[in-house]
């Protein structure tokens, strides 16, 4: 049990359900905290009381939600109050085997009386003031005044003996609140549960609007040097963030928080962390000194964003598949965790095996198997690319030749991916038009016999992923692409390989006629004698609809 989704409701509020993902490691707490992030609430989310949806043993689903009463303490009658300093994997809430289900609720959420999200009430007041200037600048002062409100008196700046968690309180209301309004981002909280798996995250990502770049990142202690988290900053970060001359971060100990500058180390891969200045949250005028700092900070965030090509994933983001398989990025791998309802212990050997034969023959362009772990079923994969499929011609011919380099080596062990897709393409970062191959939980060895040739299942697998490729694509440029794509790539490919022809069906893509199709089967079975054989672009310079490429 690692992230799980839970559909939560707000009691009194009809038609209110809606879903927040939570680590099973962190705490009801920091469920608050999810919560009122994505209701966008105007107050502390300490003063939620969230309980457990369940009745009689059972979930409640959205029906039942109008049966909800409140007891005089304004608790829902008969329901069990979640404990904050629990975890969510308690026995005493969802356990570590709970598994959700279509049409429950588990969170219900009960609101303070007369408090709304910092969303309706701006929409409120802008209905209420739209034609008197004066409500307009009251409804402004309001929000100033609630920003400015938590500077002054921050939540978790009195707490003795504090823990980084009490700290977080103060970092949050301080830092999160302010970037959230004024920027419109999203920000995420990274746990200590990486540790075991040696996984770098930042303690906090924060991604302007709709940016899945981290461009303001935290690296947080309770107590002890600030050079420690200073250093956690860049020590382990992998610059991929393309012409933008830096992002920015904080380091906090304690009351102590300082802004930082990252950049690039040269034309390496590094990166180092510069002080910008160091404040005191603990006095009112290092609060407001910081305060300023960080929204002053906050206006380059669009403009450095705007330079750092699309990730595709959110950076240090968590992921999940249809099929339950939950994929965590950190900074240089990936990490995926197989559920109960897959048999994560065949899928893991396999992906071993099929990985110690890649290495063993030095497969090139797939990503590859650094960890396993079959008693936390999970797998470590590195590297790190960009989920984006080719942007133009050039581009897509670069994916064509890397994937089919990795297949023809594949097929040349008699092993087969099985499920190729612009989802299992990724692009290299920072390496110019490189492109690798993912997800081989699929992948087996051939059950052809030898007697047949491997070329056949090779080229059924790289013809898919053509067709999948020239979608994206103008039609009335296949003629020129495949030209291009002949002339400049015949002698890379050809060494590859090593029977007959490469034969590279298209027709499903252009939609050819039944007697067209049987053409193609025709030459799938005798190439040597077909027509085509005598020209790669067919009669007339037309693309016919299988291109032959002839081997050396």
């Amino acid at each position: 049990m690692a992230v799980v989704k839970l559909f939560c409701a707000i009691v009194g509020v009809r038609g209110s359900p809606f879903s927040v993902k939570i680590d099973a490691s962190e705490s009801v707490d920091d469920l608050k905290d999810a919560i009122t992030v994505k209701q966008k609430y105007d107050f502390a989310a300490s003063k939620l009381q969230l309980f457990l949806a369940k009745k009689d043993g059972a979930w409640m689903g959205g029906a039942g939600m109008e049966t909800v009463t409140l007891d005089e303490h304004g608790h829902p009658q008969g329901f069990v109050q979640m404990d904050p300093l629990l975890f969510i994997k308690n026995a005493k809430h969802f356990g570590t085997n709970f598994t959700p289900e279509e049409g429950q609720i588990h969170v219900l959420v009960v609101v303070p009386e007369g408090a709304g999200s910092f969303e309706n009430k701006r929409k409120r007041k802008r209905t209420e003031y739209e034609n008197a200037p004066d409500g307009w600048i009251k409804a402004l002062k309001d929000i100033t005044m609630s920003i400015v409100n938590s500077v002054i008196d921050p939540v978790g700046s009195g707490f003795e003996f504090a823990t980084e968690d009490t700290y977080h309180l103060l970092w949050d209301s301080l830092i999160v609140g302010l970037l959230r309004r004024v920027s419109e981002g999203r920000f995420r909280r990274n746990t200590n549960a990486s540790a075991s798996t040696g996984l770098y995250r930042p303690d906090m990502c924060f991604y302007y609007k709709n940016s899945n770049t981290c461009v303001f990142r935290g690296e947080e202690k309770a107590s002890g040097e600030m050079q420690v988290p200073v250093k956690e900053l860049h020590d382990k970060l992998t610059w991929r963030y393309d012409a933008a001359p830096y992002i920015f971060g904080y380091a906090a100990v304690g009351l102590s928080v300082c802004l930082v500058a990252i950049q690039k180390v040269g034309k390496t891969k590094h990166a180092k962390a510069e002080v910008i200045k160091t404040f005191d949250l603990g006095d009112l005028r290092g609060r407001l000194s910081f305060f300023l700092a960080l929204l002053n900070l906050s206006t380059l965030f669009r403009q450095v964003v705007d330079l750092i090509q699309p990730l595709g994933v959110p950076e240090y983001g968590i992921i999940e598949r249809s099929n339950g398989v939950q994929i965590t990025f950190a900074e240089d791998c990936v990490v995926k965790t197989y559920p109960p309802s897959l048999p994560s212990n065949d899928i893991i050997r396999n992906l071993r095996e099929l990985h110690r034969q890649m290495v063993a023959h030095s497969v090139p362009n797939v990503v590859k198997l650094t960890k396993s772990n079959m008693k936390e079923k999970r797998v470590v994969l590195a590297p790190i690319g960009r989920l984006s499929p080719p942007e133009n011609v050039h581009q897509l011919l670069a994916a064509l030749r890397d994937i089919l380099k990795a297949l023809v080596a594949l097929h040349a062990i008699n092993l087969m991916h099985r499920d190729l897709r612009w989802d299992n393409v990724l692009k290299s970062t920072g390496e110019g038009d490189k492109w690798f191959l993912i997800d081989f939980d699929e992948g087996a060895s051939s059950p052809a016999p030898k007697s047949i040739s491997r070329d056949h299942a090779m080229l059924q697998e790289f013809a898919l992923y053509l067709e999948l490729g020239l979608k994206c694509l103008n039609m009335s440029m296949l003629p020129r692409i495949f030209a291009d794509f002949l002339n400049e790539q015949e002698n890379t490919l050809a060494p590859m390989m090593q029977t007959g022809f490469a034969i590279v069906t298209i027709y499903p893509v252009l939609r050819t006629s039944p007697k067209r199709l049987e053409n193609a089967k025709i030459l799938l079975q005798k190439p040597k004698s077909h027509p085509y054989n005598r020209s790669p672009l067919g009669v007339r310079g037309h693309l016919p609809p299988v291109v032959l490429l002839r081997t050396m």
